[in-house]
């Protein structure tokens, strides 16, 4: 187990992506590049467990993990009543049950109930049950995208 916690490159600045999760430095690779290479390491050595930080711990149900974190994402939905975009900041979790978003308000996503997920620009389009959707702006997007993708499947498979 690794901890949720900000990991740092080279130069000390804050990466935002959970050590353990990336495997090499973001500033040595793409993120098309890396996204290839946490596809390989999901595949050969399942998925990340890591450890819970403060924040995210007291939301855990039992036997739920945290599989990978981003400190910092904008998470947009469009309001049904009024049509808007509406953006919320905060950090953003991807457990073995759900997508958790921390922001001025909670949002939490079953990972079963997420039917597509696709890239847009440097942004993941999530499609939920039911005609909704998520727009996430995060860090590395398709290497996050693909851990979705990976917990979405290990999620759909118990």
């Amino acid at each position: 187990m690794v901890d949720c916690v900000e990991d740092r490159d080279r130069s000390g600045a804050e990466s935002g992506v959970a050590a353990g999760e990336r495997g090499v430095a973001a500033d040595d690779i793409t993120d098309e590049e890396a996204a290839r290479l946490a596809r390989e390491r999901y595949r050969e050595e399942g998925l990340p467990v890591l450890q819970p930080d403060s924040t995210i711990a007291p939301l855990l149900t039992d036997g739920e993990t945290v599989i990978g974190w981003r400190p910092q994402a904008g998470v947009s939905s469009i309001k049904a009543n009024t049509h808007a975009v509406v953006r919320d900041d905060g950090p953003l979790y991807v457990t073995s049950s759900r997508l958790l978003h921390l922001g001025r308000q909670t949002t939490s996503v079953p990972l079963v109930e997420i039917d597509e997920l696709a890239m847009a620009d440097n942004r993941i389009l999530v499609t939920i049950a039911g005609l909704r959707g998520l727009m996430l702006d995060v860090e590395l997007p398709r290497q996050f995208r693909v851990l979705l993708a990976a917990a979405k499947g290990a999620a759909a498979a118990r």
